[in-house]
């Protein structure tokens, strides 16, 4: 008992299981000191206390300055010799009796062998007792004997045990099958002289016309582990209320009362609190472990002042050793928990190879995303990430992430994620909602002329002038296209945080639900799913002995047929003219095959050959050139030294091990949960949005002098002309929109047809409800409609 005196619990009843367990382990039975009378403690001492005169005793005593959190403080550690002895003879015995049986069966064992049942109901659940009943078997007390009794009967046996209150009595008790024509029969008695139960005499044959059924009880249903995972799965899609099908569904061949299902839910919450609370004393373990199976990776925790847990980080070494094939561009993601007993957040540093697929290269947990926590994260992650010359994309909801970033990383370039800025827009109160204004958002960041974008932001002040007014005040340089044309930084036409819901398995962009440990745990399960099938990519890649990686010969394909509608002129041997067959004017773009250039910003933005090249290149008969300007990242040998028996090794349960000093959370300790009302008053002020980001003098806009383009117009004037879009139309408007070709959509984080379908819903309702509220007048509406 030593290894737990001065140990700390956010809860009692945990920390009289952990004692409990304790003593189980050294063949010791302890029970709760009754006659000890005080509110801020409890006391434990041995069952062999009057019988053997043990003075053992621990007390479990509440903290008043830590949270409430309860101390264990041995006492009396040390048990009695005639205590010891009793002990050592019981002991003796049991192993007697079960070489006697074994060798000559001299009486027949009280025992039911238990096959491997392949039904849902005997899966095993962590920490449940053997499902056997012997004769040499001891509980210190009736209760206990009968949960024993009575979960032999449910979980070996699929029958319902009740006692027989008519010979049963104070010291006797005769457990019956349910069904009174059933021979089944359990009898136990308070051993002489001692404080615990034996049983005396067994039948547990049931008869061949026995009808007994399985009737769990509250306790009983809540331990079942496919009722917990039921009722887990039943409340993430259907609330909090459990249904008829749910209870017909959740364990077959049992009937579950409504009632009985809601007792034993409530039973699973008190149980899932104990489990949270000692899953948090596995996180240090779990990374250690984790580190040293999967070396040099990455892993640190850290807690309070008061031991509780605050943040944790884990760079994997295969994310040190994908560095190579991977974009020069990272992104940082925020993630907010919504699990009832955590509501923190997971950060993600994010990154993109060269097949065009994600790779989660860090992640952590922070209590909230403030510049601190970033900071934290991001040095961290330099220990094994190089940040040198690559730009970081960044979630425009939280401003401690930019902030947090620039601290860590003083001479970064930052980006914002454009999906989280419409996002922001959206939700700040001053900016009237976007609707399908959306588009001319996304239009701005496209923009690769500093004329287009002008003319676009002269469209969006007519249909939403706050939201011009709010954009104009961020600096362009961090979210417009045009403005990073002009700089010697490659973006790889990144417009969000790459962040997709397939690198997370069931997590969504809605958040997480789990606990630290359990989301820990998850996301290394994911990380090593992602890296086995990269690994299975570098086998096939080598065995091919191809070239490029298959999401960069899908590109180039793509740039080829491209390629075919242009025209070429040359100038001399090395330098040409390109454009569109048909197209005026003539000469759009400039290509030197020998420099290996193109006056477009795609082929050194993404450094794959544009279609401007490629034609190029097979007007001399210079195919060889195409290859040798693809970067070094999308080549299929830098994707097979990156990834080629690559994998990730995760921690045994017999690796972890209990931390008692790590508490959880402060929010678990509390007993308090974050209610939304809460939660949202910690949400970023979206106002001060702006002033916290870093952002060059307003740019100003000059009066257009030229037409809008025929791609995109929004316009007030012409709702009572347009009451429906047709979807091709919409879709074509949206092809349009400069820089947003099919192969370049591949890579935003909303595919064109579902985007433009989304937002063409969205039109379509809000000039459903224009309509109910404000019939059309005969003067101009005030709705919205594209045209």
């Amino acid at each position: 008992m030593t290894n737990l005196h001065g140990a700390q619990f956010a809860t009692l009843p945990a920390a009289v299981k952990a004692i409990k367990e304790d003593a189980s382990l050294h063949k010791h039975e302890t029970q709760v000191d009754r006659a000890f009378k005080r509110d801020d403690a409890k006391r434990l001492i041995c069952r062999h206390r009057n019988q053997h005169e043990c003075t053992w005793n621990v007390e479990v005593v509440k903290d008043m300055s830590a949270l409430g959190t309860w101390t264990i403080v041995s006492v009396d550690s040390a048990h009695s010799e005639s205590c010891e002895n009793a002990r050592n003879v019981d002991e003796s015995k049991r192993h007697a009796s079960g070489s006697t049986n074994g060798a000559g069966d001299s009486h027949p064992r009280a025992t039911v062998g238990l096959d491997a049942p392949n039904h849902q109901l005997f899966q095993g659940s962590f920490g449940r007792r053997d499902l056997v009943l012997t004769q040499d078997m001891r509980w210190g007390s009736a209760k206990e004997a009968s949960r024993a009794v009575n979960d032999f009967a449910l979980f070996a046996q699929k029958k319902r045990a009740r006692m027989d209150k008519k010979t049963s009595g104070g010291r006797n008790k005769k457990y019956i099958c349910s069904c009174d024509n059933c021979g089944w029969y359990v009898r136990v008695l308070r051993a002489p002289k001692a404080e615990s139960w034996k049983i005396s005499s067994m039948n547990l044959q049931h008869s061949e016309t026995c009808v007994g059924a399985a009737q769990p009880t509250a306790r009983q249903l809540a331990d079942m582990a496919s009722f917990r995972q039921a009722v887990v799965t039943h409340s993430k899609a259907n609330g909090k209320l459990l249904t008829e099908d749910f209870l017909s569904s959740a364990e077959q061949g049992i009937k579950i009362p409504l009632r009985l299902a809601y007792r034993a839910k409530k039973l699973i919450a008190v149980h899932s609190q104990d489990d949270l609370v000692e899953s948090y004393k596995f996180i240090p373990s779990l990374l250690s472990s984790f580190v040293d199976k999967n070396s040099p990776s990455i892993a640190d925790y850290t807690a309070s002042d008061t031991g509780h847990f605050v943040r944790a980080f884990v760079l994997p070494s295969v994310s040190h050793h994908a560095a190579p094939a991977l974009q020069k561009i990272v992104g940082v993601e925020v993630i907010p928990c919504t699990c009832p007993d955590y509501k923190g957040y997971v950060v993600l540093l994010l990154g993109q190879d060269g097949n065009f697929q994600p790779q989660i290269i860090a992640f952590g947990l922070v209590p909230e995303p403030s510049a601190e926590n970033v900071e934290w994260f991001i040095t961290r992650a330099q220990r094994g990430f190089s940040f040198d010359e690559v730009p970081v994309v960044c979630t425009f909801l939280y401003p401690g992430v930019v902030d947090g970033v620039r601290r860590a990383l003083p001479t970064v370039t930052i980006r914002f994620c454009i999906k989280s800025l419409v996002e922001a827009l959206n939700q700040d109160k001053s900016v009237a909602k976007l609707g399908p204004a959306e588009l001319l958002v996304w239009e701005l960041h496209f923009q690769e002329t500093e004329a287009g974008f002008v003319q676009t932001m002269h469209q969006l002040e007519q249909v939403n002038e706050s939201a011009a007014a709010y954009l104009r005040e961020l600096d362009p340089t961090h979210w417009t296209s045009y403005k990073g044309q002009l700089s010697s930084t490659r973006y790889y036409k990144w417009s969000s945080t790459s962040y997709t819901t397939g690198m997370h398995g069931a997590t969504t962009t809605d958040g997480c639900d789990e606990a630290p440990f359990d989301l820990l745990y998850s996301y290394l399960t994911r990380m090593m799913e992602l890296t086995f099938a990269k690994s299975t990519l570098a086998g096939q890649l080598l065995a091919a002995s191809t070239i490029l990686t298959p999401g960069a010969q899908h590109v180039y394909s793509d740039e080829v047929n491209e390629s075919l509608q242009y025209t070429t002129r040359p100038s001399d041997d090395l330098l040409a003219y390109v454009w569109k067959s048909g197209a005026r004017p003539k000469a759009n773009f400039r290509v030197h095959l020998g420099d290996g250039t193109c006056t477009c910003s795609s082929m050194y933005q993404l450094g794959i050959p544009c279609r401007h090249f490629i034609a190029a290149a097979r007007h001399f008969g210079q195919d060889q050139l195409i290859l040798n300007h693809f970067g070094s990242i999308y080549k299929a040998d830098t994707y097979v030294a990156a990834f080629h028996k690559a994998r990730i090794e995760m921690p045994l349960e017999s690796d972890l091990s209990k931390d008692e000093s790590l508490l959880p959370a402060a929010a678990v300790v509390d007993g308090r949960t974050s209610s939304s009302k809460a939660r949202k008053a910690k949400a970023p002020d979206l106002n001060s949005r702006k002033d916290k980001v870093a952002k060059a003098s307003p740019m100003p806009i000059p009066p257009s002098t030229t037409s809008a383009p025929s791609t995109l117009v929004l316009s007030s004037d012409s709702a009572t002309n347009t009451t429906d879009m047709d979807m091709i139309s919409a879709m074509s408007m949206g092809l349009a929109i400069p820089g947003l070709t099919p192969p370049m959509m591949q890579q935003y984080p909303i595919p064109p047809h579902s985007y433009l379908h989304e937002m063409h819903m969205h039109m379509t309702h809000h000039q459903q409800q224009q309509q109910q509220t404000n019939p059309p007048p005969s003067s101009a509406p005030n709705g919205f409609s594209m045209v």
